[in-house]
């Protein structure tokens, strides 16, 4: 499906004040498929595709489709003005092995699941060079906890460099309607969950909706087990950014009280050189827990 990609209005502003945003036609969007709110592929080409959320829908003005973003949205598929481009009406690439994802400059979602556990859910949303390590970080907890764990992540590549840019999408804006694994288990109500992220500030930080007492106890266990790495850990304070405490934020949709996940930021020192060592720290919390 082809559109015309272009700066969003002063009218539009609000709605896509984040590069990750979009604007686009309601016929254009009613023939995808997607509801507001869902994940799409937006670009040129297949090589500089870049996925948004659809924040809103505007009526259509002549028989030209169209779709609307910041500057800083163009930028994510390579344009600095308005270019024609084309919709892929997904998220995560449905078919793709993940041995080829590499390679192809795809974005994949993988969850590993028998159906059964609900007493926690592993998370990295931004894995594979979005936020490196942190897929290997939830695989990890997968293996630490066996049977008593779900994990869920997405991994996106570009070649050349890019993959944040082109693949991110805030952990808020994430949408069980465009990624079918997540919504998979979206109700299940586990007990905890935890998402791995990556940031650029130099600690780690302990976040999520879960009670301060287990985010305190996650973030002790962490420095302990990075003693002599110079690295410390804080706790995210509420209602900043990167704190995760949002309802919105998929770590904690996906408990069953809506209030129980965990987000730990990391820098990537601290993903490069300990990321095992983190991911063990936090499975042992939840190791000694019913």
């Amino acid at each position: 499906m082809h559109v015309l990609a272009d700066r969003a209005t002063p009218a539009q502003a609000a709605l896509v004040a984040k590069s990750e945003r979009c604007v686009i036609d309601e016929a254009t969007l009613a023939a995808t498929g997607v509801p507001v709110g869902g994940q799409l592929r937006i670009g040129r080409s297949p090589r500089d595709l870049a996925m948004f959320t659809v924040a809103g829908t505007e009526p259509r003005q002549g028989c030209h489709p169209f779709v609307r973003m910041n500057v800083e949205g163009l930028e994510r598929m390579g344009a600095t003005a308005a270019v024609p481009a084309r919709i892929e009406a997904f998220g995560p690439h449905p078919t793709i092995k993940e041995m080829s994802a590499p390679g192809e400059s795809e974005f994949i979602e993988r969850l590993t699941d028998d159906g059964a556990p609900t007493f926690l859910a592993a998370l990295a949303p931004h894995g594979g060079l979005i936020e490196r390590f942190t897929s290997e970080q939830a695989e990890h907890m997968l293996k630490a906890l066996p049977g008593r764990c779900t994990a869920w992540r997405c991994k996106g590549w570009s070649m050349g460099g890019g993959a944040l840019k082109r693949w991110h999408i805030t952990s808020t804006d994430i949408s069980d309607a465009s990624f079918p694994g997540l919504a998979s288990i979206s109700k299940r109500g586990f007990r905890y969950a935890v998402a791995f992220h990556g940031y650029s500030i130099p600690r780690i930080l302990v976040g999520g909706g879960a009670p301060r007492a287990l985010r305190e106890e996650i973030r002790v266990a962490i420095e302990k087990a990075l003693r002599g790495s110079g690295m410390t850990a804080a706790l995210g304070t509420e209602g900043l950014q990167f704190s995760g405490g949002s309802p919105k934020n998929v770590v904690n949709r996906l408990t069953a009280d809506g209030a129980g996940g965990i987000q730990i930021e990391q820098p990537l020192d601290a993903r490069t050189r300990h990321w095992r060592e983190i991911a063990e720290a936090v499975a042992g919390v939840f190791a000694k827990k019913s």
